[in-house]
């Protein structure tokens, strides 16, 4: 038994809007320019306007496709296109407070900048009761819109993203050393690679054996992740060695690793200083700090310059921290008694029947469904 929304056997999988970051496989071929995208490529939602999607293929760039022309990668990803669809639709009325955020709250804003909001709605009554599990957050198509219940202390959050993004850029300099070692020695065999490889990393490791099965795991690695993008032809090395010979020079930066992450890493360990020394939260970027941002977001910082950067702010994060005159805690005792206000709000007006989404307006709850 499925406890959450059902109603989704009458859709039609190829009709339901893919949210953004939906990996999708191309069912017709596309021209781009003098290149042929054939039909089975690979990529992710990045944007949909009506029935028009645009889609980023890793080693091409973005294709236009209309909605029937695109099949979502697995299963699940439709799944969870129906349930977004059907929980948009059904308590989009029901968001109770809605912000403006990303880089228009920051100040950093271009003409290409999306307008993205975050917020949080209530359920109605009748959606938290009976054995069907609602929905935790609503996403709207375009991906610019969602509400949730969850929040984090989002200074804790930089550090703990800047040890990942260190880790990511020393991985992703191994995976370009590896290519550019295949690209000019193709008879390189995998464990010729693992040896080199151990000789150059940076990491401790107990042994040299060690070093060696752990560089001869991080290759296998690789060309396991390169063939789920769909980018080798089999899942072996010798695929890789394929891939460097004849296709790695288009290989983008892996989206972890791009200008805007850096760049938000930076504009959160600054915030989280300067909210825990003045006691009072300030968004928007200013001063130098604002020319910083915007160099790193446009690409003109290295990204190893950024997380230099970012290792030099810790220290003052910590010493706001130490001498923060916030409180150490959370105060859980109001924010239980306005969660309880609320929910006793949402009460009667299910049970009196007010005007609204809340009320008498508001969606049937879900059935639930036994999955065959």
């Amino acid at each position: 038994m499925d406890l959450r929304i059902r109603n989704l056997e009458q859709l039609d999988a190829r009709a339901v809007t893919l949210p953004h970051g939906t990996e999708v496989v191309t069912r017709v071929d596309r021209v781009l320019g003098l290149r042929r995208v054939p039909q089975g490529s690979v990529g992710r939602v990045t944007k949909v306007e009506g029935d028009l999607v645009e889609v980023t293929i890793v080693g091409v760039g973005v294709a236009r496709y209309a909605r029937g022309e695109l099949s979502a990668r697995r299963v699940g990803q439709v799944r969870f296109a129906h349930r977004r669809a059907d929980a948009w639709e059904a308590l989009s009325a029901c968001v109770v407070l809605d912000a403006v955020v990303g880089s228009h709250a920051w100040g950093l804003s271009d003409a290409s900048s999306d307008v993205d909001r975050r917020g949080v709605f209530a359920l109605p009554f009748q959606w938290t009761q009976g054995l069907v599990a609602p929905p935790e957050d609503l996403v709207s198509a375009d991906g610019r819109v969602r509400v949730r219940r969850i929040y984090g202390t989002f200074g804790r959050y930089a550090l703990g993203q800047l040890r990942r993004l260190e880790q990511d850029l020393r991985l992703a300099e191994h995976r370009a050393v590896i290519l550019e070692w295949l690209r000019a020695e193709p008879a390189l065999s995998l464990d010729d690679v693992a040896e080199r490889l151990a000789r150059v990393a940076t990491r401790d490791a107990p042994s040299e054996e060690d070093a060696v099965l752990r560089a001869k795991q991080y290759v296998k690695q690789l060309y396991r992740s390169l063939a789920d993008q769909g980018l080798l032809a089999t899942n072996d090395f010798a695929a890789l060695a394929t891939f460097a010979r004849d296709k790695a020079a288009d290989f983008e930066l892996p989206r972890e690793l791009r200008p805007k992450n850096a760049y938000n890493l930076i504009r959160l360990l600054a915030t989280a200083t300067r909210w825990l020394r003045d006691g009072t939260p300030t968004f928007e970027a200013e001063g130098a700090l604002r020319d910083r941002l915007v160099a790193i977001k446009r690409g003109e910082v290295a990204l190893a310059e950024v997380l230099a950067d970012a290792e030099a702010m810790a220290p003052e994060l910590e010493r706001a921290r130490d001498a923060s005159r916030l409180p150490r805690r959370p105060d859980v005792v109001r924010a239980d008694a306005l969660l309880r206000r609320i929910g006793e709000e949402l009460a009667r007006r299910w049970v009196e029947r007010v005007a609204g989404p809340l009320g008498a307006g508001a969606a049937p709850a879900p059935e639930v469904a036994w999955t065959e």
